[in-house]
């Protein structure tokens, strides 16, 4: 995909640490759609030139969503092979994301779900408001599989590395979301109580966090103990639907054969799942809610 020039607003504080705002004018919420996908390889194009931030925030504007998972219209209208390049040209963004060699945090302040959720765990830390008294609780998840689908961008691979990997499985298999207050230890780095305190919370994580001596997305290793019998514990108490086969499958690769392999299979299950009879009813029925 061609990456057009940066449209996204940047601002750095004294201390060189920089916010990059995933912000698109022409939506209410932020949503993860091919504009702004070429936008971030393009705001990442230019944070490559620049020789000494302290370090990267990565928010949106808007309260009701971070970001409010990927366009389900964008992505139904794409055939299997536009939906590979479309899923792999997220994925080099993220990894990117995960690859910079400096503190990156993911400010998050509205609903976090699925691509939304998988960029965020590409950061090093995740920090999130409580909400306000006003507000119900924004939810966080990896929805995919209430669809009939399953994650494309490593939450199989990511979620299970953070909290309790049978929980991780489990919710990515079912595709359970949960309040922000509910959150699974692990997942939350750190929590404000007020919105308006999340920039100064994060610039002051990252600068209390040595310049990062390793790189790549935070997922679980090969052979991991603890994940194989999470995995093991998640197919007793779940039912073996497509979406959670597809789960259970990309969590086998990446314990056999690593991250690459955990990815390849969750992005080959999300292109064979939504021609499926379920996922094709539960993507209609969702289209024809948001129209």
């Amino acid at each position: 995909m061609p990456v057009s020039s940066c449209q996204l607003r940047q601002t750095r504080c004294d201390h060189g640490v920089i916010t990059l705002w995933l912000d698109n004018p022409a939506r209410t919420v932020a949503v993860l759609d091919k504009w702004l996908l070429e936008q971030l390889h393009a705001a990442l194009d230019l944070l490559s030139q620049d020789q000494f931030p302290r370090g990267l925030i990565v928010r949106t504007s808007g309260r009701r969503a971070f970001l409010a998972g990927a366009d389900l219209a964008e992505i139904n209208s794409l055939n299997d092979e536009q939906l590979a390049d479309y899923l792999q040209f997220g994925s080099d963004a993220f990894h990117r994301i995960a690859d910079l060699p400096y503190p990156t945090v993911a400010a998050i302040d509205g609903a976090t779900l699925g691509g939304g959720l998988e960029l965020a765990m590409h950061c090093d830390a995740l920090i999130a408001s409580n909400p306000d008294p006003e507000r119900k609780p924004y939810h966080i998840g990896l929805p995919e599989a209430s669809l009939g689908l399953c994650p494309g961008w490593g939450g199989t691979q990511l979620l299970p590395a953070r909290i309790c990997p049978t929980e991780a499985i489990r919710m990515a298999a079912t595709g359970k979301t949960v309040s922000i207050i509910d959150a699974p230890t692990g997942l939350i780095t750190q929590t404000v109580e007020h919105a308006d305190d999340l920039q100064s919370v994060a610039t002051n994580w990252i600068l209390d966090q040595p310049r990062k001596d390793t790189t790549g997305p935070k997922s679980f290793s090969c052979h991991s103990t603890v994940v194989q019998q999470g995995l093991a514990e998640a197919k007793k108490v779940l039912d073996e639907t497509e979406a959670a086969n597809a789960v259970f499958d990309a969590v086998l690769g990446g314990l056999e054969h690593g991250w690459d392999a955990g990815l390849a299979a969750e992005q080959r299950h999300l292109i064979q799942l939504r021609h499926t009879q379920i996922a094709r009813d539960r993507l209609a029925s969702f289209l024809n809610k948001s129209s």
